[in-house]
């Protein structure tokens, strides 16, 4: 989990700025953009944008942080409680969930291997190989 060090706004989800000099500090977008600077931290510190894992691994509409919510779910709830995963997925229905579940990972060619998607980014387009 991961907070805003300035004005503590949950950052775990959404994209946040993580200071490559100060150890362990990180800024919300707003307060980076107003130039926060705090004890150590200067605003002029080399700095990385941390994306959220929402990009695609096995199937185009299906983030990397979905995927993981889906085994996360499956692991907590078993196989077959498409209901409960869904909601722990929040993203997804009961139905995309089972279909992909089983689409992916069970009847894939490359069983028990679920096939990588290829992503390539063209113009500011995605575009995804299965």
């Amino acid at each position: 989990m991961y907070h805003c060090d300035s004005c503590a706004t949950d950052l775990s989800d959404v994209v946040r700025i993580k200071c490559a000099v100060c150890e362990d500090f990180d800024l919300c977008v707003e307060c980076f953009a107003s130039g926060v600077e705090l004890n150590d931290h200067k605003s002029e510190h080399a700095y990385r944008v941390m994306d959220t894992h929402n990009y695609p691994v096995l199937a185009a509409d299906w983030g990397a942080d979905e995927e993981l919510a889906l085994l996360d779910g499956i692991k907590m709830y078993g196989m077959g409680n498409w209901e409960d995963i869904a909601d722990h997925i929040g993203t997804k229905t009961k139905l995309q969930v089972e279909e992909h579940y089983l689409q992916t990972y069970i009847n894939c060619p490359t069983y028990p291997l679920p096939v990588r998607a290829v992503c390539l980014v063209a113009a500011h387009n995605l575009l995804c190989l299965v």
